[in-house]
């Protein structure tokens, strides 16, 4: 399997987009092209897609968005890390919510940037990442790097995925598992499964215990 190493001046960097918008991944290829250093070597619409090309590709940085249609955007994430650990993976999300750019960083991302920074943003972080560093926004950096110790014990929730940690907060609102079901489309059972793993994750053993957990970590705030 294909293992990327660290880039040096004059390097072009093999970049791979993952989006489930076509739009979207053409533009960001349209925008690398009017790069000499840049280039994009492969794209995917889901986290399976990008899974199956990392074995039989040469990929310096990996672009990945928030959220997949298939998988978990931070699962893949974990997989990445997992299989093909020195190729670093820069998250591009919709939003800038604090514990989602915690999350990523602490699941192993190199980056994490917004859709709402301009393209310049976007290739200086590439560039930034393929060389071996860390890439976030100053405002980020000035809200989250006391939060991002690398020594800090991992609260227990950041082994929850993103959609587990969603019915946990949904859960801790006060929302009936039929109603959580019916907002995310999906059945009674599924949510009962992720109560499960929620409460096995966090060592709890009831609904009270994570409504408990949620507003002593601050999660709803």
């Amino acid at each position: 399997m294909f293992v990327s190493s660290i880039k040096g001046d004059g390097d072009v960097i093999r970049v791979y987009l993952v989006d489930d918008h076509t739009l979207l991944r053409e533009g960001l290829r349209r925008m690398f092209s009017d790069t000499s250093d840049i280039n994009v070597v492969g794209e995917a619409k889901s986290g399976h897609e990008l899974l199956h090309s990392l074995s039989h590709k040469k990929i310096d940085v990996v672009v990945l968005d928030i959220p997949l249609p298939d998988m978990n955007s931070l699962d893949v994430l974990k997989e990445i890390k997992n299989t093909t650990p020195n190729i670093p993976v820069l998250i591009l999300n919709m939003y800038s919510e604090d514990q989602n750019v915690i999350r990523a960083f602490r699941t192993g991302a190199s980056g994490y940037l917004t859709k709402t920074q301009t393209s310049q943003d976007l290739i200086n972080a590439v560039r930034k990442v393929a060389s071996g560093h860390k890439y976030i926004s100053e405002i980020e950096a000035e809200k989250l790097l006391g939060q991002l110790d690398p020594n800090e014990e991992m609260e227990l929730y950041h082994k929850l995925s993103m959609r587990e940690y969603k019915v946990m907060l949904m859960i801790a609102s006060g929302r009936s598992i039929k109603k959580i079901a019916d907002e995310l489309n999906l059945s009674v059972s599924t949510i009962n499964t992720f109560r499960s793993r929620i409460l096995r994750k966090l060592n709890l053993v009831n609904t009270a215990e994570i409504i408990s957990y949620v507003f002593r970590h601050k999660l709803l705030e």
